[in-house]
């Protein structure tokens, strides 16, 4: 049996069950991305010596999408009615000779309020029927999964079989539920025994030398992959331990539970997002033996409650401290929590409750002024072994006010005034906010980011920063915090591929509107081609002059920004554009440098389409042109303008 040294898994949204009972109590493991460690505390119930240790998995193998109606016969849970019913078989055993030896079968519906249920049986009798003497496991729906989880060794020779069944919905229509059966498959082949779904050279298991029968001993996993090679997710999962000759004899298989999700660098400034809820936005840490997190913070603007939590003390103290928001420096990079002797707060090892999350309020009902700051969480390691854990930091207003939302900064253009030459365009679409960081590589030719982001307390936003060069993949995270002191100015936070950086940003032209003749035209926000996404423009309009930033790639598909002007007032306008050269967000800053490159031209006179008439030759080192004549469309809402503008 398996000694847990976690907490027994809880599924948000699923009710789950389990065949045999002790697949319910699984220790559990949280690892980090794109590199991270956790231990387990394991026992065998045989002695085993040299031991080789392969991770296993369970991985989708079959899946089917059903339309289902409300069962009219209830009474009758093995009856097939066409239209409330899905079913299928699945041999354990398959022809090449791999047996699945664990499952994990799941019913999901994006249909909440609807019920379903999914059961799993073995067919004994071989007539691929269901009935009640051959179930395993039956899961109903809650929220929006129900799910199964089994051990089907002892069933090698059989088939199982899966019943979907929708128990009740909301209305007269159908719903859709898609199950699937997850395996993880076992090969005996010439006397040996190997485990044939696993993580490839991304998970790397180390175990002790010898492992002695009914004794606990730690598994320490190490993963290495990228993000963007095993997304966040949770696996049924485990240990295959054998010695040297890969024998059943001697054998013992260990079933986990392993979390993967991305884990921030402790070398670099790192920005939670705060949350109104306490079971959101977690921040994993992978702490080495004695090794602190200096860099992480939260930023209030002003909430009156200020509360941490982590998902374990066990050996690590956490020093909450706060400073003042940042002002703008010339360093992005310069974060670091102050001594530890000028702490507000700490949470001591050991004071938690094991596999549960502690709390402390770092400030629960302070004044505005007393509680408005940079928040800085140091976790510190104090034992020899690695240490994984979460971090959350929630804000409020009080025990009973709603949270808000929004981030309440105007759109436009904004900049760090002690590092000009890098900015960011901020928008909103359809209500959520959509920006772009233009700026510089390690090299300092100019690249781009968009930033994808909500907004869950007001003067808050975070999100996800995407690169689009040869198709749109996650590259890092930001927050934005307002500062309600001042208007229009935020303190931006970001990692990409990482490196992070902090600085404070301020408004430096808010979007405003364009003469287009005798008219004010709404033309400011951000616009892309329908034709050929992946492209597109900023446009800012300051009355007598309209800014744009153009998004497109050079010659290699690397994502490149332009930068000019226009005073003209027609309905066309032509932006004289200049390629900006300058230092990464993170490196030592050197002043900007500017060549003109080409024009841009716009038609508005169709507003609220345009038509797009770049005529552009990127200077050296860089290669490539951009001379395509598009239609454009505007991603962000018009705003109201007056009749006239001057």
């Amino acid at each position: 049996m398996l000694a847990a040294s976690l907490a027994v898994a809880h599924s948000a949204g699923a009710e789950s069950a389990y065949y045999p009972i002790y697949l319910g109590t699984l220790v559990q493991g949280f690892v980090g991305m794109p590199s991270g460690i956790t231990t387990a505390t394991l026992r065998t119930e045989r002695t085993i010596e040299q031991v080789i240790a392969q991770p296993w998995r369970v991985m989708a193998e079959q899946a089917e999408s059903y339309s289902l109606r409300e069962d009219p016969t209830p009474a009758d849970l093995y009856d097939l009615p066409l239209a409330a019913t899905g079913y299928f078989l699945r041999p354990l055993t398959a022809a090449s000779g791999e047996q699945a030896w664990f499952a994990e079968v799941t019913a999901e519906s994006t249909v909440a309020t609807a019920r379903w249920s999914v059961t799993v049986g073995v067919d004994r009798n071989g007539d691929g029927l269901p009935s009640a003497n051959e179930v395993l496991c039956r899961a109903r729906s809650a929220g929006s999964r129900a799910r199964c989880r089994l051990d089907l060794r002892a069933f090698p020779s059989r088939s199982a079989w899966v019943l979907t069944r929708m128990e009740n919905t909301p209305g007269s229509d159908a719903v859709s539920v898609r199950t699937t059966f997850a395996g993880a498959d076992f090969t005996l082949r010439n006397g040996q025994v190997i485990a044939e779904d696993d993580y490839g050279d991304s998970l790397i298991v180390e175990v002790p030398e010898r492992i002695s029968s009914d004794i606990p001993f730690t598994a320490t996993f190490r993963y290495t992959a990228r993000p963007d090679e095993i997304g966040s997710h949770t696996d049924f999962a485990g240990l295959l331990l054998t010695d040297p000759t890969f024998s059943p004899t001697s054998m013992f298989i260990a079933p986990v539970e392993l979390t993967f999700a991305p884990v921030t660098a402790v070398d670099q400034p790192t920005a939670l997002k705060p949350t109104a809820d306490p079971g959101a936005n977690s921040m994993t840490l992978a702490l080495a033996p004695g090794q602190a997190h200096e860099k992480l913070y939260v930023d209030n603007p002003g909430y009156s409650a200020v509360a941490i939590g982590v998902d374990s003390l066990e050996n690590v103290d956490v020093y909450i401290s706060r400073v003042e928001l940042p002002v703008s420096g010339v360093d992005s990079t310069a974060v670091k929590a102050p001594p530890r002797d000028r702490v507000d707060a700490v949470m001591r090892r050991g004071t938690g409750q094991p596999g549960s999350w502690s709390w402390r309020s770092a400030c629960e009902s302070c004044q505005s002024a007393a509680a408005r700051g940079r928040w800085f969480i140091t976790p510190v390691n104090l034992s020899t072994r690695p240490v994984t854990l979460r971090v959350r930091a929630v804000l409020a207003d009080g025990l009973n006010a709603p949270p808000r939302g929004g981030l309440g900064l105007a759109e436009g253009n904004y900049f760090n005034p002690q590092r000009s030459g890098d900015g960011l365009f901020l928008d909103y679409v359809n209500g959520r906010l959509a920006a772009f960081f233009y700026t510089f590589d390690d090299a300092g030719l100019p690249t781009w980011y968009a930033l994808a982001g909500t907004s869950e307390l007001s003067d808050t936003a975070g999100g996800e920063i995407y690169s689009t060069q040869y198709g749109t993949r996650a590259v890092g995270r930001f927050a934005m915090t307002r500062d309600p002191l001042r208007d229009n100015e935020m303190v931006f936070s970001w990692s990409i591929n990482e490196k992070a950086g902090s600085n404070r940003y301020v408004l430096a032209a808010a979007s405003g509107c364009s003469p287009l003749g005798l008219s004010g035209a709404p033309v400011s926000g951000h616009w892309f081609s329908p034709v050929d996404a992946g492209w597109g423009i900023n446009v800012l309009d300051l009355g007598a002059t309209t800014v744009l930033g153009g998004y497109f790639y050079d010659a290699d598909h690397v994502p490149r920004w332009v930068i000019g002007s226009s005073d003209h007032a027609g309905g066309t306008k032509g932006f004289d554009l200049q390629q900006v050269r300058g230092a990464c967000p993170t490196c030592r800053y050197v002043a900007p440098t500017a060549v003109r490159v080409g024009t841009w031209s716009i038609d508005f006179a169709a507003a609220p389409d345009a038509t797009s008439r770049p005529n552009i030759v990127l200077a050296a080192p860089l290669q490539g042109q951009f001379t395509a004549t598009r239609p454009l469309w505007r991603a962000t809402g018009p705003m109201s303008c007056p009749s006239n503008v001057r």
